[in-house]
């Protein structure tokens, strides 16, 4: 996965950052097996900030289904984006924070790929996984 390092602040001024983010996570349950996660994304900057640290405690919690983590990925961006965009209901749309992300999740050896987007008018749209 790649991403550029430049980050729009305002229409005026540009800084450089690493927009990807990683993180391990470890399974408790599952005889402390452990997994990888690697996300980048585009739109909000501090949106996609407090997506990845809201993930990162999700993949840390109980509430992650190792078995099925693409349900259990749809089930927290539905989660996420309902509680932080809710407020933006009946705004028009340039004001309304938008991302884009892809997530990379490694665990037991596999590898599989979610897109995920926000979007306004449908709420956010089901992760599609790639193998």
């Amino acid at each position: 996965m790649l991403a550029d390092t430049e980050e729009t602040l305002s229409n005026e001024s540009k800084s450089e950052t690493d927009k990807l983010y990683r993180f391990r996570f470890y399974q408790k349950t599952v005889k402390y097996e452990s997994g990888a996660v690697l996300t980048g994304g585009s739109g909000d900057a501090s949106l996609i900030d407090y997506a990845n640290q809201e993930m990162e405690c999700f993949f840390g919690s109980d509430e992650l289904n190792v078995s099925n983590i693409p349900d259990s990925l749809a089930r927290f961006a539905s989660k996420f984006f309902r509680a932080t965009l809710r407020d933006y209901r009946g705004f028009p749309a340039e004001l309304i924070p938008s991302i884009e992300m892809l997530i990379g999740v490694e665990f037991r050896g596999e590898t599989s790929y979610f897109y995920g987007r926000e979007t306004t008018s449908a709420g956010y749209r089901r992760p599609l996984t790639y193998r």
